[in-house]
């Protein structure tokens, strides 16, 4: 599955190498720290790698609209309580977000 997201997103290499040689690295970040293209990989490793919540990125991925739609649809298969404070901030994406789960 790894070969997949190479594949589609050659570009992001570089924080697969950090997921698979670091465990526990997100340890050490915070949220300003961490880009678009970061929240990107932690949705696409915790969906094609994982195949299930990815615990320790979930803070990171629910700060952008939508990967933690996305991760609510794809991964947590509902409603993310949790994240509706961030998607709400972005008027496509919860709309999208209350259609699917009202």
């Amino acid at each position: 599955m790894l070969n997949k997201i190479i594949n589609e997103y050659p570009e992001l290499i570089q924080y697969l190498d950090v997921i698979q040689t670091q465990p526990g690295f997100l340890d050490y970040y915070d949220e300003n720290y961490i880009n678009d293209d970061m929240c990107r990989i932690f949705y696409m490793y915790a969906r094609d790698v994982i195949h299930g919540r990815w615990l320790e990125a979930e803070p990171f991925i629910m700060k952008d609209t939508c990967y933690a739609y996305y991760y609510a649809i794809d991964i947590i298969k509902g409603k993310w309580p949790e994240a509706e404070p961030y998607i709400r901030e972005d008027e496509f994406w919860y709309g999208s977000y209350k259609r699917m789960f009202t």
